[in-house]
């Protein structure tokens, strides 16, 4: 059974030509995946309390899956100073089956040099 999962792209703050790419072949290969909506956001640091972007989250009630150019754990730490709640999960960890509560899963782009590792995380999430 999958679960519909949001998928939200942190752009970088100053993109080079291979960091645009990236982004943009994410964006296109994560919008042909059925269960997986897909935003793209300014860079987390440059997120507005009352701003669209941090509004766009708040409003997401299940499971999300971030990309941002951060280390995981400092995505995670953003976002809840920003009042998105919900259980911190590394991109390169699976959660346990039984645990409770909204999962936030957060990836580091700078890991990543080509969409295929990240785009097979989200399929797994979303299975």
């Amino acid at each position: 059974m999958t679960q519909r999962i949001t998928f939200i792209l942190s752009r970088s703050r100053t993109a080079t030509t291979s960091e645009a790419d990236l982004e943009s072949q994410l964006l296109s290969r994560l919008g042909r995946l059925g269960d997986v909506d897909v935003f793209e956001i300014p860079h987390l640091y440059d997120l507005s309390a009352d701003g669209a972007g941090v509004e766009l989250l708040r409003s997401i009630d299940g499971p999300i899956v971030v990309a941002a150019w951060l280390y995981p754990r400092s995505s995670y730490w953003i976002l809840r100073a920003n009042e998105i709640e919900g259980r911190f999960v590394d991109g390169s960890d699976q959660p346990k089956e039984d645990e409770p509560g909204r999962k936030i899963w957060c990836f580091d782009l700078r890991a990543h040099d080509e969409p295929k590792p990240l785009m097979e995380s989200v399929e797994l999430i979303a299975a």
